[in-house]
């Protein structure tokens, strides 16, 4: 290899070219810099943010749970509540063919105790007639006999 001079000004032109590519990795890094502060930024308030969300979470699942039970026992009430009206219904339903029955017994009864009455009235009617047949008859025999011509008149 051959050895090159080089004049002044292209040594400088060099130079200005190797200073112009420190500044431009200057910049650069500078740059990276920067966007890495920026970017530890971001991370930190990412960070803060998912601790947040977690916690929300946390919060969230808690009360899940808690929903999830109170519907386990709501089902065991509905379970229960469903057994009372079925053994309700049943009761009802035998408590109507009990009053049906009643009833029946009861219009028996009724018109049983109306023919008893309509008996004993007729009986009280003709008893009646004959005590009357007999107060007469009292009232004639006891009367003076001036009394029966007065009662003919």
């Amino acid at each position: 290899m051959m050895a090159t001079y080089a004049t002044r000004e292209e040594l400088d032109a060099r130079v200005r070219v190797l200073e112009g590519e420190v500044e431009g990795e200057k910049m650069v890094t500078r740059h990276i810099l920067e966007q890495t502060h920026h970017n530890s930024n971001d991370l930190a308030s990412l960070k803060t943010d998912m601790a947040l969300v977690r916690a929300v979470l946390t919060s969230h699942s808690a009360r899940l749970n808690v929903l999830t039970q109170d519907v386990g026992l709501l089902r065991q009430d509905m379970e229960v509540v469903r057994r009372d009206v079925s053994e309700m219904r049943r009761d009802m339903s035998e408590m109507r063919r009990d009053m049906g029955q009643l009833r029946q017994e009861m219009q028996q009864d009724t018109e049983q105790l109306r023919q008893e009455m309509r008996r004993g009235m007729g009986n009280l009617h003709q008893e009646m007639g004959e005590m009357r047949a007999d107060i007469a008859a009292i009232r004639a025999a006891v009367a003076p006999p001036d009394s029966a011509a007065m009662i003919e008149k």
